[in-house]
C-alpha cells in the first residue's frame, strides 16, 4: 500500500519528508537536478511568478548543457565508470564548461560532431530574457514566458535525442550513471527510500508529456504547486 506524501521541490536531490504518522524519512530523488529545477519553472509559470519562472528554466538550461560533453566522454570510453564522472566533470569545467558561453559552445559542437548532424538551434533571445530579468529587472509577460520556457524544454529534448540516437547501448547508460555518480549524502540519519519523480526531462517517462501538458496539470491542481508527490 503507498500514500501520497507531499515533498517541496528544488534542485537538490535530497528531501526529507514526514508520514502521517509523523516518522521522518530521507527521500533520494532519482531525477537530474536539471529536470527539478525545470519543474520547478513550470510550477511558478502556473502561480503568474514569471520572473522566478524564466530564472529557473534559463538555469536548468545552464546545468543541462555541461553534461552533453560529460555524456559523449562517458559513452565514447566503455572503459569508464559511474566512479570516473566527478573527474571527468571537474577536467571539463576546468577546459570547457565553467562559463555559460563557452559550455553552449561546446554543447552544440559535441553533439553535432558524435551524431554527425546539425546541432539544435541555440536561439540568443532565450539569454537575453534571463538577462533582462536578471540584471535589468524588465520582466517577460506571461506569453513570452511560456514561449522562452517551451523552447528550452524543446532545445534540451533535442541534444537528448540525437544523443540517445548516437550512443544507443552503454551499460549502465549515462542517466543511471549519473545518478550513482550524484546519489545525495543525507545529514541525517533514519529510514531512506529512492523514488522517482517523473519529471518531463528526467527520461524515464514513456511517452513523456509536454511542457505544456505539464504546465496544464499545475494549472488544474493535478500536481499540487511547490512540491512533489512521491
Amino acid at each position: 500500500m503507498s500514500k501520497n506524501i507531499a515533498v517541496t521541490i528544488s534542485d537538490k536531490r535530497a528531501a526529507r519528508a514526514t508520514c502521517d504518522k509523523g516518522h521522518g524519512f530521507n527521500v533520494a530523488i532519482a531525477a537530474p537536478a536539471y529536470a527539478l529545477l525545470y519543474e520547478r519553472a513550470l510550477q511558478r509559470l502556473s502561480t503568474g511568478d514569471l520572473r522566478d519562472a524564466v530564472l529557473d528554466a534559463y538555469t536548468a538550461l545552464d546545468m543541462y548543457l555541461p553534461n552533453v560533453p560529460l555524456r559523449a566522454r562517458y559513452e565514447s570510453d566503455k572503459t569508464l565508470t559511474p566512479r570516473d564522472i566527478p573527474g571527468l566533470r571537474s577536467e571539463l569545467k576546468k577546459h570547457a564548461t565553467r562559463h555559460s558561453e563557452r559550455a553552449i559552445g561546446a554543447a552544440l559542437a559535441v553533439v553535432s560532431v558524435v551524431s554527425g548532424k546539425a546541432p539544435p538551434h541555440f536561439d540568443r533571445s532565450l539569454s537575453e530574457i534571463r538577462n533582462d530579468a536578471i540584471h535589468a529587472g524588465i520582466y517577460p509577460d506571461r506569453e513570452a514566458a511560456e514561449e522562452m520556457i517551451f523552447r528550452i524544454a524543446t532545445l534540451i529534448l533535442e541534444f537528448e535525442s540525437l544523443l540517445n540516437k548516437t550512443f544507443p547501448d552503454r551499460d549502465p547508460s549515462f542517466r543511471l550513471a549519473l545518478q550513482i555518480a550524484d546519489f545525495p549524502k543525507f545529514e541525517e540519519s533514519g529510514d531512506r527510500t529512492t523514488v522517482g519523480t517523473g519529471t518531463i526531462l528526467s527520461g524515464d517517462l514513456e511517452p513523456s508529456p509536454t511542457a505544456r501538458d505539464r504546465l496544464k496539470q499545475y494549472e488544474s491542481g493535478e500536481f499540487p504547486p511547490s512540491s512533489w508527490l512521491i
